[in-house]
């Protein structure tokens, strides 16, 4: 029979071999309902990629349209995800070619850590 004290140093030993400190969440999310963005901005480095999810009832359709990026989804049907990657520093904005008054706003820092204002 293990004893009381034994399973709580077992449980704890496994609890923190669990937690290896890294914060590894995954990319940032974002939730498209009601025909708005949530959140509706974001702050990134180049190279992280977001996923935009649609939790609404209605189809919609990404765009962002910046020298650095030109980028149309076509459909997005309700449950599906869209991953887009920011490669350059920047300010981004991300709409619904549906619904002209979603707009999501990213801005991207370059991978030094400057602010995107402070790249260019």
């Amino acid at each position: 029979m293990i004893r009381p004290a034994a399973c709580l140093a077992l449980i704890a030993v496994l609890a923190v071999a669990a937690c290896d400190g890294s914060d590894d969440a995954g990319p940032p999310k974002v939730s498209q309902k009601g025909k708005a963005f949530h959140p509706d901005s974001l702050d990134i480095a180049a190279g992280q990629t977001v996923v935009l999810h649609n939790d609404d009832t209605r189809t919609h359709n990404i765009r962002v349209f910046h020298p650095a990026m030109d980028f149309n989804s076509g459909s997005q049907k309700p449950g599906e995800d869209m991953r887009l990657t920011f490669e350059d520093a920047g300010t981004y904005f991300v709409t619904c070619g549906i619904h002209p008054r979603m707009e999501l706003k990213v801005e991207v820092a370059p991978p030094d850590g400057k602010g995107a204002d402070e790249a260019e």
